[in-house]
């Protein structure tokens, strides 16, 4: 495991080999389907489907490969495409830091982790449950406390690319957003690099990793700001002391505005 600052939590030395929904601390739904796929020689991508139930014993037999991949939602049937979609377990984003002119000078994965959280603490944007290192880069994965259902994908992919315009400064990829996406199995070997996929860091407290709420963290992370504001200036009437009507929602904004607030109207 790569060498952390002191200042970074360290997972425990020793990790069941396979736990069977804790892999990496998400919280799994009671069923459903998952793909593993395996990048084979010349580019070409398998994938098996199988229920949940089994992720533990194919993970033990299959997930120590080279290129191994995994799909990071849970769909309704045997199948990975958006529409079959079941349940969101979490948050992520794909850091490619060798590629980001701010990264790429011989950092080592340690230090990008530490001035990953350095920036979440800067900009109050709420800690990654676990960092894993991808062989090259890094991925941050924020996990939820109960499996989402497929009603939030909108919002879930929302969340998605938010943490990507957050962490675009290390190289987040604006493509790995969709919740059909397949990332790197922890264990596997990176045949680019050579190196294992491992959990580098993990947000523990009381002896388990931190998950949060789906909802407050979309309230934490999505703008809303200006937006909400004009979207409530035109369907809330502000009124007057004194007065008898309520006003349009164009006085309601000049009067949000009159009183320091700075939200869009429609003309904007």
């Amino acid at each position: 495991m790569t060498a952390l600052p002191t200042s970074i939590p360290r997972l425990p030395a020793a990790l069941p080999t396979v736990p069977e929904d804790r892999l990496e601390g998400r919280v799994l739904p009671a069923s459903g389907w998952w793909t593993l796929n395996q990048l084979q020689r010349g580019g070409r991508m398998t994938q098996d489907h199988h229920q949940l139930n089994q992720l533990a014993a194919v993970l033990g037999a299959r997930g120590r490969g080279t290129d191994v991949y995994m799909s990071q939602g849970v769909f309704e049937r045997p199948s990975r495409r958006a529409v079959h979609l079941s349940h969101i377990t979490h948050a992520y984003v794909d850091l490619d830091s060798y590629k980001s002119p701010m990264m790429s000078d011989g950092k080592g994965i340690d230090v990008v982790a530490r001035l990953v959280l350095w920036d979440c603490d800067e900009w109050e944007i709420p800690r990654p449950s676990c960092i894993v290192h991808s062989g090259r880069g890094l991925y941050l994965k924020w996990f939820w406390r109960e499996p989402v259902p497929r009603a939030e994908a909108g919002r879930a992919m929302a969340i998605n690319r938010a943490l990507v315009r957050s962490f675009r400064d290390f190289g987040a990829d604006p493509a790995a957003v969709d919740l059909s996406r397949i990332l790197r199995v922890v264990g596997s070997v990176n045949s680019r690099s050579g190196k294992t996929v491992e959990v580098v860091w993990s947000n523990d407290a009381d002896g388990d990793v931190v998950r949060y709420d789906f909802g407050d963290f979309a309230d934490a992370v999505l703008p809303t700001g200006d937006a909400l504001v004009a979207r409530s200036a035109a369907i809330v009437p502000l009124s007057r002391p004194g007065a008898e009507r309520a006003v349009t929602p164009r006085e309601a904004v000049e009067e949000l505005r009159r009183l320091g607030r700075k939200p869009f109207d429609r003309e904007d």
